[in-house]
């Protein structure tokens, strides 16, 4: 069956980070901090057939981890006591979606 890869990502923000356009002086970096992934047939009712999700252990360009904010724990749920129990680095979330998407297309939706 042709699957395709529906994916979005959590990136590190603060308040008002959005209405900055996320570049005011101390907004973070744009820094992933989750990746979850679909996998969806592309035949039929196109049916879920597996899912994925990866939280990643957010750092800046430097490699110092940033701390999540509170507004941002607010807005997804994902605590800096989640990441520390369960994230991995960027390189790995990466590999692992990759390997997850087994060749298919992936696919998001955004602003841009």
């Amino acid at each position: 069956m042709k699957t395709a890869i529906i994916f979005d990502c959590e990136f590190v923000c603060l308040e008002g980070s959005q209405r900055r356009f996320w570049c005011a002086a101390h907004d973070p970096d744009p820094v992933i901090a989750q990746i979850g992934a679909v996998k969806l047939g592309l035949e039929g009712d196109f049916p879920i057939l597996d899912t994925h999700m990866d939280h990643v252990v957010p750092r800046d360009r430097y490699g110092k981890r940033y701390a999540l904010d509170p507004f941002f724990t607010r807005l997804t749920g994902i605590t800096n006591e989640i990441i520390e129990a369960e994230g991995v680095p960027l390189a790995d979330a990466l590999a692992r979606v990759d390997a997850f998407s087994d060749g298919a297309r992936f696919w998001s939706l955004g602003q841009g």
